[in-house]
């Protein structure tokens, strides 16, 4: 097989970068605002990308064949990232391993179809969970052989593929597996999966405990298709030796008391399985969600989406919430910064001051990510 070739990053760039990452997680104030930028696939010339025309993620409808075009797509964007003076990027390139967040539910009664070779489609019509004890039984009873049924074979052989034609110089990330609270809810009629939190606590618990448990064990046979633990990762910008994430958008959804009482067990497991992690949430994360994101001990970070319900997007919003995590845990700040009002050098030292922020950018044209740079940098002298 002949290896691709690679876009080659300037090492200076990202040493600085990933020394402003360090110490945005020891909470000291970094030389400048860590600003990782990921340009949007719609800015980029799809003559020097090779942009793949591939399905939208909408309703459990994944886009699951075209690898060869997608892996294009995928250097084509580092490409792009490793040219630009201005834009920085990941210390080392990830590969993104899309698939559906379900997928390693499939080989526990979770149904799916193929609409075409190149898509796959997670069906919910029914809960493959009634009665809880029953159902935790019946998942404990079909666990030998999981990653040899439903989806995983095919995920499998996606990992296997996207390291060989890379000659194992990147490595690969996490699938969205969600988190153990996530995954269980998704077994569950949501009624009555809200009803059990509130009255079966314990076999909850026991069945996070279960969803934890194949987590790890499929971030263990990445690790030994890959080779070793070194290639596989999270999407993340986060210090060396720290490998983890979840997805648990279910912090918003059930109380912070709950959240508390169940998730901080699970969740530690996963993360420390990798050295500690970090925590994605797509909703508010503010107050008390804050302070129960902050009960898992083994969350160095967790993201501030811009277009949250709550639309953290006044500075004084997340000055707010700075002062609450300071020296406590990080926040990554995700969306487009030219999003925020007021945006000027002296909310850009404020948010500095004592590290424990960094911000993420998707999109924007040239001349705004420059012009939110510019800002970056006078706030720095």
């Amino acid at each position: 097989m002949t290896v691709r070739e690679l876009p080659q990053f300037d090492p200076r760039r990202v040493a600085a970068l990933q020394d402003l990452v360090e110490s945005a997680y020891r909470f000291e104030t970094p030389a400048e605002l860590p600003f990782v930028f990921y340009k949007a696939e719609s800015d980029v010339d799809p003559e020097k990308t090779k942009l793949a025309d591939m399905k939208s993620v909408e309703n459990q409808l994944t886009a699951w064949g075209k690898w060869d075009e997608k892996l294009n797509n995928y250097i084509g964007m580092w490409r792009f990232y490793a040219e630009q003076e201005y834009a920085f990027a990941t210390p080392a390139p990830v590969l993104p391993l899309e698939c559906p967040q379900e997928t390693i539910l499939t080989p526990f009664g979770v149904p799916f179809d193929r609409p075409d070779a190149d898509s796959v489609c997670i069906h919910f019509d029914e809960p493959v969970i009634r009665d809880l004890s029953d159902g935790i039984k019946r998942l404990e009873d079909t666990r030998d052989g999981w990653l040899k049924r439903g989806l995983m074979p095919d995920l499998l052989e996606r990992i296997e593929f996207l390291l060989a034609e890379t000659g194992r110089q990147w490595p690969i990330s996490l699938p969205d597996y969600q988190s153990p609270l996530g995954l269980a809810s998704k077994l569950m009629d949501t009624s009555d999966f809200m009803m059990a939190v509130l009255e079966q606590p314990d076999e909850v618990l026991r069945l996070m405990d279960f969803m934890a448990d194949i987590m790890i064990e499929v971030v263990q046979e990445m690790e030994r298709i890959a080779g070793g633990r070194e290639l596989v990762r999270s999407p993340y910008f986060q210090p060396k030796g720290v490998r983890g994430a979840i997805w648990d958008d279910y912090v918003s959804v059930i109380s912070p008391d709950s959240y508390r009482d169940l998730a901080p067990g699970p969740n530690d497991r996963v993360l420390g399985y990798m050295g500690k992690g970090h925590v994605h949430t797509c909703g508010p994360c503010m107050g008390e969600i804050a302070e129960a994101i902050m009960a898992n001990r083994n969350a160095l970070s967790f993201d501030v989406i811009f277009a949250t319900p709550e639309r953290v997007r006044r500075t004084e919003h997340l000055l707010q919430l700075k002062d609450q995590c300071r020296g406590r845990i990080v926040l990554n700040v995700v969306g487009m910064p030219f999003d925020l009002e007021n945006f000027t050098v002296d909310f850009v030292k404020r948010m500095n001051e004592d590290g424990g922020v960094m911000f993420t950018s998707v999109g924007g044209s040239d001349a705004q990510i420059r012009r939110w740079l510019d800002v970056v940098r006078k706030a720095a002298n």
